[in-house]
């Protein structure tokens, strides 16, 4: 490893599945110690010689939740396990320059170096480094609350059996401080059974899943140059629309159900405790009232054909998902269909309840309970299509001035141009600067996503600051 300090791998993984075992907890769509026990799982199979190592641009996209204490650890830390070479392209750890430097200089080099521009497509966050930095350059450091991929929604399955777990499961159970008597009426196979299980599961559902976009890919890529301030990005590609209407993020509380329900029977009995629960209640409120705009801005006095001819309720629930439908039309669709149901109360309450008039949590607890099958209550939550749709949390649902619907980044608002760099899979938002532009990221756009708005005669060059 890079750095002062290092520490060896089994005792790192090790560690890090104690640490996943105890606190693993559930949350809206894919839980988050998935795609970290994922990250652990493939560089230990690579240093085993299970798998071949990864691109460096995709190893810096799985890795993107980790953290350091040097920022640019963030980078350097992954130069020794990547099948990338990096003297080719002129990349080393070099501790004497800046992060901000660091980052701009690595993001520039693996985009001359790369066939396609990736770099361009990894979500942006609100770190203090980003202010900073070009808009170009990704933040490697940035850990914050990131929005899924738009292009890698889910990694390959993690494979594990009850002979590796065991001895991780036990130490984990030690770990919570619990006397010799209450461990040995544990029942550690039936532990391991069920977490085997939600770990096939996982699998069984979003293995080899990426989503295939080809917004400009079709056309040879643009190599890009450094502006003569050296820190503007210089590409080719055409403006194509321009956000109109834009909603509100997307956001969703993360919870553990065995502590909810405790907090449940605290409300339902109108305890005194009511500031446990009422942060949480907030949240959902605000959710479902972000849901509803959504709803109110794909569809409210719209045409009910949409600009490719699509029903615009079924285009509305694609985009949701960003385009991405594993099962079909029609089972995805039934599966937005129950959430709406489950919801449906809630939505009652929140359009009698206009203005926030709510004492901590009440309302949006009455709200919740009266909408009757809502699986926070009863564990029913339609899981698969809720995970399909953690592609929207962090993002704002937009409408453009040519009638599409689409996600964009947190940060959008109206007025910004929708642009199609040539040989990119994604469209991105950006916004003007009085000549360059600012890239905001990228987005979804419904019905140009696989080369329908591009015009290579078209193009010119795109300055990016």
């Amino acid at each position: 490893m890079s750095g002062r300090k290092s520490i060896h791998f089994d005792s790192l993984y090790g560690a890090f599945g104690i640490t996943t075992l105890i606190s693993k907890g559930i949350t809206f769509g894919r839980p988050l110690w998935v795609h970290n026990l994922n990250l652990l799982f493939l560089v230990r199979r690579w240093r085993d010689g299970d798998v071949d190592a990864l691109d460096i641009t995709e190893l810096l996209r799985r890795a993107r939740r980790c953290k350091a204490t040097d920022p640019r650890d963030n980078l350097f830390a992954l130069y020794g396990v990547t099948l990338t070479d990096l003297n080719l392209i002129g990349l080393t750890a070099d501790y004497h320059s800046s992060t901000t430097d660091v980052y701009r200089e690595a993001a520039f080099k693996l985009l001359c170096g790369s066939s396609r521009l990736d770099i361009l497509e990894t979500p942006r966050g609100y770190s203090d480094l980003r202010t900073s930095l070009p808009s170009w350059v990704p933040d490697w450091s940035d850990n914050s609350v990131l929005p899924v991929s738009l292009t890698h929604r889910y990694e390959e399955g993690i494979s594990m059996s009850k002979t590796s777990m065991r001895p991780m499961m036990i130490d984990a159970i030690k770990a919570q401080g619990l006397s010799d008597e209450d461990i040995a009426e544990i029942d550690i196979e039936a532990h391991l059974s069920e977490t085997l299980e939600e770990i096939s599961e996982e699998n069984n559902q979003f293995l080899g899943t990426n989503v295939k976009f080809y917004a400009a890919a079709s056309s040879l890529r643009s190599p890009p140059s450094l502006g003569e301030d050296g820190r503007s990005l210089i590409t080719s590609g055409h403006i194509i629309d321009k956000v109109s209407v834009i909603g509100q993020k997307l956001e969703a509380p993360e919870f553990d159900q065995e502590k909810l329900a405790a907090r449940l029977d605290e409300a339902i009995k109108f305890s005194t405790n009511m500031k446990s629960v009422g942060g949480f209640f907030s949240k959902m409120r605000q959710y479902v009232r972000t849901l509803m705009e959504w709803e109110d801005i794909a569809t409210k006095n719209q045409p009910e054909k949409y600009v490719n001819g699509e029903l615009r309720k079924t285009v509305y629930w694609k985009v949701l998902c960003g385009g991405y439908v594993p099962d079909g039309e029609e089972e995805s669709e039934n599966g937005f269909k129950t959430l709406k149901s489950q919801l449906r109360g809630a939505m009652a309450i929140q359009k009698l309840n206009p203005h926030n008039h709510d004492s901590p949590g009440i309302l949006t607890m009455l709200s919740l309970i009266f909408g009757g099958k809502y699986a926070v209550f009863r564990g029913k939550h339609p899981r698969k299509f809720a995970t399909l749709m953690e592609v929207s949390l962090e993002r704002k649902l937009m409408r453009t001035s040519k009638g599409y619907l689409g996600l964009a980044p947190a940060d959008t608002k109206e007025g910004d141009i929708i642009v199609i760099l040539k040989g990119r899979r994604m469209p991105f938002v950006m916004r003007s600067r009085g000549g360059p532009w600012e890239l905001i990221g990228p987005c979804y756009l419904h019905g140009i996503m696989h080369g329908e708005a591009f015009d290579e005669d078209s193009c010119g060059e795109v300055r990016i600051v």
